[in-house]
């Protein structure tokens, strides 16, 4: 059997219609923060990869000086996996450098908004 629900009758009055924006204000600010919130660590996670790339592209001797060029004239020579490696670290940690930039401009524009809606904690 279902519990009967208890009808609740609140008066439209500028007391309660008060209350109710402030909550509405509250809810904004607390979604806002949770959204710059899930960004920061979307950022984090892919900072995180973005390190990890670049410590294996460092293992394999792959720099921000090693050109393209040096690394396809290795790839007809005798170290040709090694150089292989390397191509292949340099465009993940191209690709992941790319991701992090995009990540920060959702959390700059993240942030612009949440700033927008910006309420007092202690709005009365």
């Amino acid at each position: 059997p279902k519990a009967e629900e208890e009808v609740v009758d609140i008066p439209d009055n500028e007391e309660t219609n008060k209350a109710a924006l402030g909550l509405q204000n509250l809810k904004r600010k607390k979604d806002a923060k949770a959204k710059v919130d899930a960004k920061r660590a979307e950022l984090q996670a892919l900072a995180d990869e973005e390190k990890k790339i670049e410590a294996e592209a460092e293992a394999a001797g792959v720099t921000d000086q090693t050109t393209e060029a040096e690394l396809e004239e290795m790839a007809s020579g005798p170290e040709a996996d090694k150089a292989a490696t390397m191509l292949q670290s340099l465009q993940r940690k191209k690709e992941a450098i790319k991701r992090v930039e995009a990540k920060k401009a959702e959390l700059a524009a993240a942030k612009e908004e949440e700033e927008k809606i910006d309420i007092p904690d202690n709005e009365e």
